[in-house]
Formats: structure tokens, sequence, C-alpha cells
């Protein structure tokens, strides 16, 4: 395989949010560019994002046909908010020096991936985040959770990691995360960079909630594991997560 073979990919993506696959690209410290085209929930779409160490520094979004076209904070913004139903992507790996700027997006303050606390999400009141995360330990509703996901990503890394990386991804449309490894397993969903509902299995005993949120925190979470990252379809599940993530 050669150079330029190792440096470019292509993907088909179906009912895929953008956010998912961009931010992917951005925790990977992704230099070059993505062209993405094909059906969205916005129509027909040409959307160009170039990045630079894993940060956006050139976005460009297309209505096909509508003549409309949009670049800059703005195009980020309609991305983060868009669902590929059928797309295909080119993502190619370039030098910095090959990569096309736009200046104005450059030097624009913007908030960074990873740049997430690990809590609820403000806009859930406590209550309501430690009564949603106490429905995960029902075997109907994980049931129903698992039928609603469609795998976006999978991926090793620390726990910590992976709830920092599932709050980053999980902007306007709700996402899951099941890891296991080392006898955890850990079920979290999020939406708005928000955590809505957590809980975490261990020693046979499950902990929900804010008690979920302290065992993070010890020492004895600080482990690698697996973790399947999915975009959830909210109109598939049951209340009370149905109105949670609507």
């Amino acid at each position: 395989m050669s150079t330029a073979d190792r440096n470019f990919t292509f993907r088909k993506l179906v009912k895929v949010p953008l956010s998912v696959t961009l931010t992917e690209l951005g925790l990977q410290g992704f230099t070059g560019y993505i062209s993405v085209v094909g059906r969205t929930d916005k129509g027909e779409v040409a959307i160009d994002v170039d990045f630079i160490g894993g940060t956006p520094v050139r976005c460009v979004f297309e209505l096909m046909g509508e003549g409309w076209r949009v670049e800059g904070v703005r195009c980020l913004e309609i991305v983060e908010t868009t669902i590929c139903v059928e797309c295909f992507a080119e993502v190619r790996k370039l030098r910095k020096d090959k990569v096309k700027v736009d200046e104005t997006l450059l030097h624009t303050p913007r908030r960074m991936v990873g740049e997430v606390a690990t809590h609820p999400s403000s806009s859930k009141p406590a209550e309501r985040f430690n009564k949603l995360s106490n429905y995960l330990v029902n075997p109907a509703v994980l049931a129903n959770l698992t039928k609603a996901s469609r795998t976006a990503t999978v991926m090793k890394a620390r726990l910590t990691e992976i709830i920092n990386r599932l709050l980053a991804m999980a902007g306007p449309h709700p996402l899951s995360v099941i890891a296991t490894d080392h006898g955890i397993r850990v079920i979290a969903l999020a939406k708005e960079h928000g955590l809505v509902a957590l809980c975490v299995w261990h020693s046979g005993n499950a902990v929900c909630g804010d008690r979920a949120l302290e065992y993070l925190a010890s020492d004895e979470a600080d482990v690698v594991v697996n973790a399947i990252v999915s975009y959830v379809d909210p109109s598939s599940l049951l209340p009370p997560l149905k109105d949670a993530l609507a």
C-alpha cells in the first residue's frame, strides 16, 4: 500500500451525526480535510472541513441546488446539528502547509473538543439526573435503549477519557456509551455536552446518578476499557428517556 493510499479513507455515513465524525477527527489530532456529500436531515449537501492538529480551521457548507452557502463559525454550528441520512465522506491526511485555512475561523475563540466537565447538563437538575439514571438498571429499559442505538464509533481508553469524549461528541444529538472491562460496566447517556443518565456496575453491584459520578472520580475507576459510542434515536425510546432526550 502506498503512502497516498494510507493517507486517504472513504466512508459511508448512514444515520450518523456529523458532529460525531468531526469530533472523532478532532480527538485524533487530525491534519487534513473531510469532504462530505449526500442526503442529510437538511437536504442534499456538500461540506468541506479542514483541520490542523484536530482543530477545524476552515468550514464550508452548501445546500445543493439551493444556491445557499455558509462558511466559518456558522458553518461549524450547522454541521454540528446535521445528521447524515446517507452520505459519502472522503477523509484525507495532508501536511500542515497544504491545508486550506480560513483566518477568521482560525482566530475565533470557541470551545475545544474535550473541554467539558463531567457533570449533569445544567439544564437537567440533579434530582432528574438521578431519577433517569436509576432507570438504566431496568432490563427492559436497557433492551429498548439498545434497539434505539446505532454504533457511531468504537474506542479503547481510560474510563474518564471515554466519558469526556462522550460529552465532547454529544451535541444536539443524544449519544450513549457502553464501556466494559476489568469487571466494570458503564452505561451513560449524554446530550448538549452534558450527562443525562449514568450507571456503573462493579463488584456485582450497580450505582447510579451522583453515586456513579463519585465512583468515576475514584482510583478504582482509573482503568482502560473498551467502549461503544452510539447515536440514540429518541423517537424509538420509551418514556421517560424519550422525553429527556427529545
